[in-house]
């Protein structure tokens, strides 16, 4: 309104409506020739990318043509006086024609002295290394007594009447190219010409080529002065290719749609034909065309120029129609009578609708402070105190949360304090005393035990309203019971920091106690225990058992832990069979900490020595427990936890049930084994592993298969063992990429075998967490179908590990890794959880008998009937027998005697890298 009364006062009011929509044209077509000026600057530069893209991509396609020559050099040098065939050889070894689809000629003439003549022809004719009978009738033409020749010996593709031309023909014009080509050494282009191949076609730009030769000169080492170069000519090479051909592969759609373009060489007159020019130029019958652009380049072409002329299709008044400016104005145009429609209407109508909105805002701002205050005392207790009166008022709801009136309360307040906690009434006096003093709002919460011994918990919410001059008036508020509301909080609290299956402290709770503790031991200087403990034996009650005896056996642990534990301290389950104990008895020093963690963690672990019994069965579990010792400098929760996580893994390593208490030494071979997973990561990224091949013999020594197993050398150069790095894939999921690759190298093995007629098999070691991904049995099928792999030859190596792991998936996966075409084997059978009922019930091809009973069957007898029993449950059961570790002849005729089918050991191979064993292996007849 300042700024249309400001207006009033410059113009007449009747005449702003005109001036408005005047000035907002004006405007608008001002921005509008702006965004058309950016829309050319913008077309230019488009254009000008377009042609200088066009000349780029053309030179480059001219020169990798023209490269070839220095090929063509090479071979002639190195090959003096080569054959059609090797010709031919040389050229279709490096592809050229494939690699350059635009190329319609190669050719090689050879300089030939008058002397040599006969002796050359003859040596032509006598090439048979193409043709049958070879060139009986070659000859140099035209006919002719010169002093020398150069005559063109090969062509690719042969053209007839080509071989045998003499390029030093005096009646032909070329003549004078060749001869600037021998005297610069350098590479010499012809202009548009007409091959003889095209001598039938019109001569235009759809049937011309170009020409380019280039001198070779004796070992390949130009002279210094051009006489020097006549004489010491070798041979002559050149290539041809059609002009439009090779600018079409250059000229993209895009380049096709915006542009005219002409390409013509720049020694050649006016009015000769163009060596190409694209539809919009031939419609302009070579003149240019009018447009927003045009631009001339050039290109050399060995020693020639070529001009390119293009001109942009899109003329400068197209610019109008492109959206921006369209918009522009369109928008303008409009916004302008929209504004002269707005400013008829505000002088028509200014008083009025200036009293309009000063009565409408009035109504708003009171009907808004109205609908606040409402809201604000809606179904909730009220109070106001008025300061003039020094009145106190309550609402009835106020009056039946408190039980009593606002009379009663201003006559003895004590009535209404001493229903509240001892603890609170302090605070809500000095709160009340804060509000009414110092005129600040009233916040606060507080309990109030009711007659009938209910606690309720209140909220007070209040604010001051002042008057004109800034004084108080009055205080208004509300009170609102939210016991509810704070007992879901309190509940959500506790779920939030406490384990529901056992009713300890979670994770969350442990971190912030633990975090507590640290800060709280390193201010008085004392140190605490934290005891890491994991059960040894739970993921096999859990996996047999079901969930249900897993949870009841956890909420027993916790019973007994906590039975065994001093009151005070921490018991917190952190996640599956992990429990976490925190002393808090203060101890002077880190020795006297790691004593009484000590004492705690051994009473716990007895704890363990009696069974579990659970719905009347019986359940054995021992505790593998680590201790580290806090505060330590610069270290929080998380390095204390590693430290106990460190040490308790130590307890699983060195025989479980066991308390190991952290050490230095430890840490150094976390860092260790850290350096080795991150070399183990870029070994996987890198391809740094390798398969090795070892083969496996029947009984009567005959090769019937192979088990591919992973190597590593190290970039350091030293060999990693299987046995470090296998377990550590396992342990941070690389065996999955890892485990993929090998069988893919698995598949492609037993494909090479069986082009070379070999039907043997192929044995790869399959990881339990390879096994166990969503996605294992698609992958198989879709690597087993894509590389068409023969059924039946590709064995997986397991462990017995794995089948006891969710025995009904594990076998399901089987039974469809079967249905594939895949075969099973028992991986060092004997040495885990032997079971004849999955011997029975899970589809196995063959077991593999461990080392350790092969080495020791002729020393224990006990070894040597374990090797015969697994040898007779086999015979029984249909499986066949891999002995592993066969190293002396008389283990190897100690299984013979047993009939083992098959053996693999030192003895009869060692491993070798798998492509030196494929390329060992002799063809069979299929």
């Amino acid at each position: 309104m300042k700024l249309y009364q400001f207006v009033t006062i410059i113009i007449p009011r009747h005449r702003i409506p005109s001036a408005t929509f005047l000035v907002a044209m004006i405007i608008t077509f001002v921005l509008g020739f702006w965004s058309v000026e950016i829309e050319k600057v913008a077309g230019h530069r488009e254009f000008r990318r377009l042609v200088e893209k066009f000349q780029v991509d053309l030179s480059n396609q001219i020169q990798a043509h023209i490269d070839t020559l220095s090929t063509l050099k090479a071979f002639a040098v190195i090959e003096d006086h080569p054959t059609d065939a090797r010709v031919k050889k040389f050229i279709s070894a490096i592809s050229l024609q494939q690699r350059l689809p635009n190329l319609t000629l190669i050719f090689i003439a050879d300089r030939v002295s008058l002397s040599e003549r006969e002796q050359y022809i003859a040596r032509a004719r006598r090439d048979d290394s193409v043709l049958a009978g070879g060139r009986p009738q070659f000859s140099i033409f035209p006919a002719g007594e010169r002093s020398e020749f150069l005559v063109i010996r090969h062509v690719v593709p042969e053209i007839s009447g080509t071989v045998g031309y003499d390029l030093y023909d005096p009646t032909k014009l070329y003549r004078q190219e060749i001869d600037l080509a021998v005297a610069t050494g350098k590479t010499v282009s012809t202009g548009p010409i007409v091959l003889a191949r095209d001598r039938m076609a019109t001569r235009d730009a759809d049937n011309t080529s170009i020409v380019v030769r280039e001198p070779v000169f004796e070992n390949n080492v130009m002279p210094p002065t051009a006489q020097d170069r006549a004489q010491r000519l070798q041979a002559v090479v050149g290539i041809a290719f059609q002009t439009k051909r090779l600018i079409e592969n250059v000229m993209t759609p895009e380049i096709n749609a915006h542009l005219s373009v002409r390409v013509a060489d720049s020694a050649s007159s006016k009015s000769a034909l163009p060596l190409f020019q694209n539809g919009q130029a031939e419609q302009q019958a070579g003149e240019v065309q009018t447009g927003h652009d045009a631009l001339t380049l050039q290109i050399a072409v060995a020693n020639r120029r070529w001009l390119i002329t293009a001109n942009d299709r899109i003329p400068a008044t197209a610019y109008w129609a492109r959206p921006i400016p369209i918009i522009i104005i369109g928008a303008g145009s409009t916004i302008a009578v929209l504004l002269w429609l707005l400013m008829r209407a505000l002088v028509t109508r200014t008083r009025i609708a200036e009293d309009a909105v000063k009565a409408a805002l009035l109504q708003v701002r009171n009907e808004q402070t109205a609908l606040e205050e409402a809201q604000a005392i809606a179904s909730i207790g009220s109070f106001e105190w008025r300061m003039e009166t020094n009145q106190l008022s309550w609402s009835a709801q106020m009056v039946q949360l408190y039980g009593m009136s606002a009379e009663a309360f201003c006559a003895d307040p004590e009535v209404l304090y001493e229903q509240m906690p001892a603890n609170e009434r302090s605070v809500v006096r000095q709160a009340i005393r804060s509000a009414i003093d110092d005129h600040v709002p009233l916040e606060l919460e507080h309990r109030l035990h009711r007659a009938n011994g209910e606690l309720l918990t209140l909220q007070i919410r209040s604010k001051w309203q002042f008057d004109t001059n800034g004084r108080p008036r009055m205080l208004s508020g509300t009170a609102q019971e939210v016991t509810a509301l704070r007992k879901n909080e309190a509940e959500i609290s506790r779920l939030a920091f406490t384990d529901v299956l056992t009713g300890l402290p979670n994770r969350r709770h442990l971190i912030d106690r633990l975090s507590q503790v640290i800060d709280e031991a390193r201010q008085d200087r004392v140190f605490h225990g934290l005891l890491f403990l994991d059960l040894d034996n739970f993921k096999m009650v859990n996996d047999t058992k079901g969930h249900a005896v897993g949870d009841k056996m956890l909420r027993m642990v916790a019973e007994r832990i906590r039975r065994v534990v001093p009151i005070g301290d921490t018991v917190a389950r952190i996640g599956g069979d992990e429990f976490v104990i925190l002393t808090m008895a203060a101890a002077p020093t880190g020795e006297s900490a790691m004593v009484t963690a000590s004492l705690i963690a051994e009473r716990v672990r007895a704890t363990f020595a009696e069974p579990f019994i659970i719905d009347g069965i019986q359940h054995a579990s021992g505790a593998s427990i680590g201790i580290s010792i806090l505060p330590q400098e610069g270290q929080g929760y998380a390095e204390i936890f590693r430290e106990a996580d460190t040490a308790m893994y130590r307890s699983k390593a060195t025989g479980r049930n066991r308390v190991t208490i952290f050490e230095k030494s430890m840490q150094t071979e976390i860092e260790r084994k850290s350096a080795l997973e991150l070399d183990l990561a870029a070994a996987v990224r890198n391809h740094d592993l390798y398969l090795v091949a070892q083969t496996q013999f029947d009984l009567h020594g005959r090769p019937c298969g192979a088990e591919l197993l992973l190597r590593w050398t190290h970039a350091s150069g030293h060999h990693i063992t299987p046995d470090r790095f296998i377990p550590l894939a396992e342990e941070t999921g690389l065996i999955v990429p890892l485990g993929a690759w090998v069988f893919e190298q698995g598949c492609r093995t037993v494909i090479e075998l069986n082009v070379r007629g070999c039907h043997d098999t192929v044995s790869i070691n399959v990881s339990p967490r390879q096994f166990r991904q969503p996605d294992f049995v698609a992958h198989v099928g879709e690597t087993l179908a894509r590389l068409e792999v023969p059924p039946g030859r590709l064995i997986f190596e397991v462990t017995e590990g794995l089948l006891i792991e969710d025995v009904a998936e594990t076998a399901n996966r089987m039974h469809e890794l079967s249905a594939l075409g895949i075969r099973f084997s028992i991986d060092d059978f004997g040495t885990g959880y032997s079971s004849l009922a999955y011997l029975r019930d899970l589809p196995l091809y063959e077991l593999k008998i461990d080392r350790a009973f092969i080495h020791a069957a002729l020393i224990k007898a006990n070894d040597a009937a374990i090797v015969r029993l697994i040898l007779g449950i086999a015979a029984q059961l249909g499986l066949k027998v891999v002995a592993e570790g066969v190293e002396t002849q008389a283990q190897f005729d100690f299984l013979a005697q047993n009939g083992c089918d098959v053996m693999q050991g030192f003895l009869l191979a060692r491993p070798v890298v798998l492509q030196e064993w494929l390329d060992a292996r002799p063809p069979r007849a299929v």
